[in-house]
């Protein structure tokens, strides 16, 4: 063989090689690709997901946001002294391994603020409130986590769906043009006051020297039990 043909031969053996292994490396890179995402949550709640383990504290005069966009909270979140915890434009999910693993809790003279946006857990939880704290709820949706407003705190739910709403010990809540699963009066303890304008519930259990006002509104069922004498007026 002439030696001119003997490179041309071995030219083309390394330009073969060389495009074998460009081929292979492209198709690895469109499998990591593919396999990227972690798991079906990119699926279900969008695009940009923000994932934290363990507790977030929020205390002092802080402001901890959670806005425009999702976020997986794999722990508890606790709001205290006067911090300000503010949920704005976002979906929410307390992810748990079984039911009350976690749960949101606002303490001492703490707010929360949740508008236009959904919280979540995908075990049964609670959004807990206690001492003078506020919370505040606009547009937004709240499942599978019990709101309980216990203590000398308050609340306010505006044109939102919650699956069970509890008042006990003090609580003052108002609900209005919401969807609520159950509102529970009475609860933890005796004199909570809970009023209801322009909604619709499914169902009320009131007991334990709770008030609970509905005005122009739907119910489905009630419950009066006597614990204590309670005050229920449906108007």
């Amino acid at each position: 063989m002439k030696p001119r043909s003997v490179m041309k031969s071995i030219l083309l053996v390394i330009l073969f090689c060389i495009v074998m292994l460009s081929t292979f490396g492209e198709a690895d890179q469109i499998l990591v690709r593919e396999i990227k995402p972690k798991n079906m949550v990119l699926n279900v709640l969008g695009a940009d997901i923000t994932e934290n383990e363990g507790d977030i504290v929020v205390s002092d005069a802080d402001t901890y946001t959670i806005a425009n966009g999702a976020f997986i909270q794999n722990g508890s979140i606790i709001v205290k002294d006067s911090a300000r915890l503010i949920i704005q434009n976002a979906n929410l999910t307390i992810q748990q391994s079984y039911p009350m693993q976690y749960n949101i809790t606002i303490e001492d003279s703490a707010k929360v603020i949740v508008e236009n946006s959904t919280v979540r857990s995908n075990y049964d939880s609670l959004v807990k409130s206690s001492c003078q704290s506020k919370m505040q709820i606009a547009d937004s949706e709240i499942r599978k986590l019990t709101t309980d407003f216990t203590g000398m705190c308050s609340g306010t739910i505006t044109n939102s769906t919650l699956d069970e709403v509890m008042g006990g010990m003090f609580g003052n809540v108002s609900i209005t043009k919401s969807n609520i699963g159950r509102i529970w009066a009475g609860c933890c303890g005796p004199g909570p006051t809970i009023s209801v304008l322009n909604s619709t519930i499914n169902k009320i259990d009131a007991g334990f020297n709770s008030t609970t006002i509905v005005v122009d509104s739907k119910v489905q069922k009630v419950k009066l039990k006597v614990i204590q004498p309670s005050i229920l007026e449906l108007l």
